[in-house]
Order: C-alpha cells, then sequence, then structure tokens
C-alpha cells in the first residue's frame, strides 16, 4: 500500500479511497500484484488467495514423498506458512539444528539468540522421514538439492514454483509464502520482537504485513477491544 501511495503523490495522481485511509485488503494486494509489473519492482505481499492456497495445498499433496527433494519442498512451504522463517533461515539450518527424537528445531540464525521450537507433529513426523530419505548423510545443512548441494532461492521451492507458473500463479516464492506465515504468527497473538526473532525478517516487514492485514472495517473495532 505505501509503495503505491508513494507512486501515486510522486505521479501528482489524486486517489480520493486512498486520501481517506482505504484499507481494503482485496484491494491492495490486487493493485500490489498488478504494480510489480507496472513499476518493475518487487511488492511482496503474503501469498494468501483463496484460490491460489487451495491449489497449493493441492500441489503439495501431489508432491511425491518418496522423493526426498520434493518433501523437503512439502516441509520448507508448511514451515514458511506456519513459523514465517525467512528464505535465508530455511537455506542456512543445519542437520544438528533438528532434533529428531524431541521433534525440535533450533533456530539461530544470526549466530545469538538462539530459540528451540516444538515442531507441529506432521512436520516432525515428515522432517523425519525426509533426513531417512536423504541420501547424503554427511550433509552440512539439512535441506539440499536433489544432487546434495545447498539450496539456493530458485530450488528451495523450484518443483511448486514451476507448477504454480503453468497455472498462472506468479506471486509464489519463498518470501511471499514467508509472509503468509508472519500473517498467521500476527494473528496468533506474538508480539513484534518474538516474530522478529523467530522468523529473520525486518521490524519495516512485519510491520507492513500487519497494517496490510488491517482493514478500514476492523481497525476501530481491535482498537476499542483492546483499550476497554
Amino acid at each position: 500500500m505505501d509503495h503505491f501511495y508513494r507512486y501515486l503523490k510522486e505521479n501528482d495522481i489524486i486517489c480520493e479511497s486512498l486520501e481517506a485511509g482505504c484499507r481494503r485488503k482485496e484491494i491492495v494486494h490486487d493493485i500490489c500484484i498488478n504494480l510489480n509489473n507496472e513499476l518493475k519492482q518487487k511488492i511482496y505481499l503474503p501469498f494468501d488467495g483463496k484460490r491460489e492456497r487451495k491449489i497449493l495445498d493441492e500441489q503439495i499433496a501431489l508432491l511425491h514423498n518418496q522423493n526426498f527433494y520434493q518433501l523437503g519442498q512439502s516441509i520448507i512451504c508448511r514451515l514458511l506458512l506456519t513459523y514465517g522463517f525467512k528464505e535465508k533461515v530455511v537455506v542456512n539450518f543445519k542437520r544438528q539444528d533438528f532434533d529428531s527424537e524431541n521433534g525440535k528445531l533450533l533456530i539461530n540464525y544470526n549466530g545469538e539468540n538462539s530459540i528451540s521450537i516444538n515442531l507441529f507433529q506432521d512436520i516432525y513426523q515428515d522432517l523425519a522421514e525426509y533426513c531417512t530419505l536423504n541420501k547424503y548423510g554427511e550433509r552440512v545443512y539439512l535441506f539440499t538439492k536433489s544432487n546434495g548441494t545447498p539450496l539456493t532461492s530458485d530450488s528451495i521451492l523450484g518443483t511448486l514454483k514451476s507448477r504454480l507458473e503453468k497455472m498462472d500463479i506468479t506471486n509464489f516464492t519463498p518470501t511471499t509464502v514467508a509472509l503468509s506465515g508472519v500473517a498467521n504468527l500476527i494473528e496468533r497473538g506474538l508480539s513484534l520482537g518474538e516474530i522478529k526473532l523467530l522468523t529473520g525478517f525486518e521490524t519495516q516487514k512485519i510491520e507492513d504485513v500487519s497494517q496490510y492485514l488491517l482493514t478500514d472495517e476492523n481497525v476501530d473495532k481491535a482498537i476499542n477491544e483492546k483499550m476497554k
């Protein structure tokens, strides 16, 4: 929204809805997706369209769970949607960060303030299976490409991204999926500091998602409820 509003101001375009404080999420989402092409820059929004999420869930279910690379993508996608991890956090997970006996995952993306989270059972069980299937037992990193080399931004969700692009879904990236996870954490009531520590995202990006979740209809209600 802020990118769009700044674009209008710089080009002397008047938009009464924005001047009045319009925050209808579906309008903001459509505007920003279209502006990606118009402005030739990336405006990241949570991957939360109902149609898109339904198709994503279907494609995750179609991944081959006996292929460790495809199973890894299923796990990574669910990690992003649940915990909102920034891409670099997932890429840098080490094998020893996963406690397979207790279902815990160590988050230590900047070398300090590490935390250990309890994984949801389905993710924990699939991650244990992934570690069994991955034939590169001496690897350093938890997740790898099919040839055992470290993941990159292109390979982290490569199969899913390719399939969704064929269905004209172009806003599927590790960042947009992770921002859906950030939205999930905000809605669960985690504080900004907790989300920043867990996900690795900067304060501004978390605040952007928080603003995106607001609508004209619920701002007054939310504030008044909390001020009782």
